[in-house]
């Protein structure tokens, strides 16, 4: 890695009526105006040690898995990352917050004003750490906020590209947005844009425009995302491009990009399942994971190859001990869990979180992973020690 590919040199800066457009509509005021929500007592799975205590306070056992109910009902939580203040921050799609708990189970909850961006029922989505504070989009792109770990925050608006997607810290403090497609790039050719903590724009053209979903920070400051399951891409703050090809089919979604200690690029794609029109039954589904070693892409089938099942991989992470790590969701009624690759060898396997069901997931500054749990609407923390692992390569 990396493997040649061609280059684009320079980049694309933003016209000064979408600079100017960039409108700073909230700054240094609580989200919802009357500060936090607080609440939130966690439980623990069955084979688990029990009992955590009221307001998420308690016991914490290394062999604990607990289950942290989140205090809006129906919240439709989403993503989760480890904040600078020693705290997890999630966010409510549904609930339109932002949450915070701390490793002790506290919960903190920001409602989000539900016009502040002139959008209803825009609720948050991806959420990042960048520059000593947290950083959010809403769910239909249209609002870019960014909140201190004390609830002040700023809102951000953009309305000369197209709506933004998903987002990655930057080196710099700020936050790199992937905008959405339609034909591959923003209407006036941007594909992804550079916010500085100032709230500066610098937009990109993307090399390689199709289907981009995924974009992640690499150590070396630049930023990768995918085109389709053709290629991972990447792209530095001085705006050069690279393309390195991953398959020759475009059915493989690229569902995460995160990198080793050594710095090589490790990604996780599954082939989505299919309803048939005449049962309604979803069949196929397959998941793989891959890196780039060599000046080549390695890609390896995990879970069961039978037809009708296997595995969706996503929400790929590093974690503390240098290993790679994922949830990922079933196909032809299996259970969900935590995936794990080592960078060394290769291997990967995987472990049930029955009866829990990763959302997106992070590690936290305790060293136990973290996840959000839409269908049982919990923020739950699992030891990886607690985790029993299986071989998940498939042949």
């Amino acid at each position: 890695m990396p493997v040649p590919g061609h280059r684009l040199p320079g980049r694309l800066a933003l016209p000064l009526a979408g600079a100017a457009a960039l409108a700073l509509l909230s700054a240094c005021n609580p989200l919802g105006g009357a500060g936090p929500t607080s609440a939130g007592t966690g439980t623990t799975s069955a084979a688990s040690a029990a009992g955590t205590g009221s307001q998420g306070t308690g016991t914490q056992g290394t062999g604990e898995v607990q289950a942290f109910p989140v205090p809006t009902a129906g919240s439709d939580l989403s993503n989760i990352a480890a904040g600078p203040d020693g705290a997890l921050w999630f966010t409510e799609q549904g609930g339109n917050k932002v949450g915070r708990i701390t490793t002790s189970g506290q919960i903190a909850e920001y409602p989000i004003p539900d016009n502040a961006i002139g959008v209803s029922d825009a609720g948050p989505t991806s959420i990042v750490s960048s520059g000593g504070a947290m950083w959010f989009l809403t769910d239909i792109g249209e609002g870019v906020y960014r909140i201190t770990t004390n609830g002040q925050y700023k809102a951000f608006y953009n309305n000369e590209v197209n709506t933004a997607i998903n987002l990655a810290p930057s080196s710099s403090g700020g936050v790199w947005l992937m905008m959405s497609h339609g034909d591959g790039v923003g209407s006036d050719g941007t594909a992804l844009v550079l916010i500085d903590p100032g709230g500066k724009l610098t937009g990109y053209p993307a090399d390689h425009p199709n289907s981009i979903d995924v974009i992640a920070l690499a150590p070396d400051g630049s930023v990768w995302y995918n085109n389709e399951g053709l290629s991972l891409n990447s792209v530095t703050e001085s705006g050069q491009q690279s393309g390195d090809p991953l398959s020759s089919t475009s059915a493989d979604q690229v569902s995460g990009i995160a990198f080793a200690k050594d710095g090589t690029p490790w990604f996780t794609e599954y082939v989505p399942n299919t309803l048939n029109p005449d049962d309604g039954i979803a069949t196929g589904g397959s998941g793989a994971v891959g890196d780039f070693s060599g000046g080549t892409a390695h890609i390896t089938p995990v879970g069961s190859q039978a037809p009708d099942t296997g595995i969706e991989p996503y929400s790929l992470v590093a974690g503390p001990d240098g290993d790679l790590w994922f949830g990922f969701s079933a196909v032809g009624g299996g259970e969900a869990g935590i995936g794990r690759i080592d960078p060394a060898t290769g291997q990967v396997e995987l472990a049930s979180t029955d009866p829990y069901d990763p959302t997106d997931i992070a590690f936290g500054p305790d060293g136990a992973l973290w996840f959000t749990d839409r269908s049982h609407n919990d923020i739950v923390r699992v030891p990886v020690s607690d985790l029993q692992f299986q071989s998940a390569a498939g042949g």
